[in-house]
């Protein structure tokens, strides 16, 4: 097992917005500057589980053969099939995936333009999520497909000029308000200097748990 530091969420949080993003890096059309960390560290992950299933013998190798697969549309291929193992719908994921049902409502996170972002609660962001129907409160609850926030801007980034820095999606007007603000007060800007050293720290494995302890990560050669 990896610990990783998490400041914040690695990507889009919502079932379908999740899918999405997925299937996009898959297919390789992604935005670098949202996704490399989540990228990176799934394929680290990846690379363990291929270590622990004795298919090559470093974690180096093991996030390369992981790496491979994706780049050449192995990974997209697999992730096909087992949709429609599951009796998914393929078509959805694979030609309909612009024309998924749309949330009533959206609207965007605004701030001053230009800040530095030092840091994003995660766990509030989650808990906003809930409240829009991304989860469940209690197991009976329904979970609403469409809802979700999408952030236009990670941990360590500058504020671009419109001042988004992220859009919450939901199927209750006043419930996507308060959300609205629950997201912005989430965030915290500093200095630029401040928010580059956040941003290295974010997202990275810091330490490897097995069944001796746990232990600091070295590199990929540990």
């Amino acid at each position: 097992m990896r610990i990783a530091s998490l400041g914040a969420s690695l990507g889009a949080v919502g079932n379908f917005f999740e899918v999405y993003e997925c299937v996009k890096i898959m297919k390789n059309e992604y935005d670098h500057r949202l996704c490399h960390d989540l990228v990176e560290l799934t394929l680290m992950l990846a690379g363990m589980m291929c270590v622990n299933g004795e298919v090559c013998a470093t974690l180096s190798e093991g996030v390369g053969m992981a790496r491979r697969e994706l780049e050449c549309g192995n990974c997209l291929s697999k992730f096909y099939e087992m949709v429609g193992a599951q009796n998914g719908d393929v078509a959805c994921v694979k030609e309909n995936l612009e024309n998924y049902e749309k949330s009533k409502f959206s609207s965007p996170v605004r701030v001053t333009p230009s800040q530095f972002v030092t840091s994003i609660d995660a766990l509030e962001i989650g808990h906003t999520c809930v409240d829009l129907g991304a989860g469940r409160k209690v197991s009976s609850d329904s979970v609403l497909m469409n809802t979700g926030v999408i952030m236009n801007v990670k941990v360590g980034q500058q504020v671009g000029e419109d001042g988004v820095i992220a859009t919450v999606y939901g199927n209750d007007e006043k419930v996507v308000g308060a959300c609205v603000e629950r997201v912005k007060n989430a965030f915290l800007f500093g200095e630029l200097c401040e928010a580059q050293c956040a941003g290295e720290k974010f997202g990275g494995v810091t330490h490897i748990v097995t069944v001796e302890g746990v232990k600091k990560f070295q590199g990929l050669e540990c």
